[in-house]
C-alpha cells in the first residue's frame, strides 16, 4: 500500500485536504518536508 502511496506522491498527484492544508501551515511543514517524510523509511502504523 505505501509502494502506491509513493508512486503518487513521486508523480505529484496528490492533493491536500484543507484540513491538512490548515495543520502543515500552522506546524511549518513544507511541501518538500512532506515528500520527503513520505518518500523516506515509512511506516503504516493505522488503516
Amino acid at each position: 500500500m505505501i509502494q502506491a502511496i509513493q508512486v503518487k506522491i513521486r508523480a505529484r498527484q496528490y492533493e491536500f485536504s484543507r484540513h491538512a492544508l490548515d495543520q502543515s501551515i500552522q506546524r511549518d511543514i513544507s511541501i518538500s518536508e512532506f515528500e520527503d517524510a513520505m518518500l523516506g523509511d515509512v511506516e503504516i502504523i493505522k488503516d
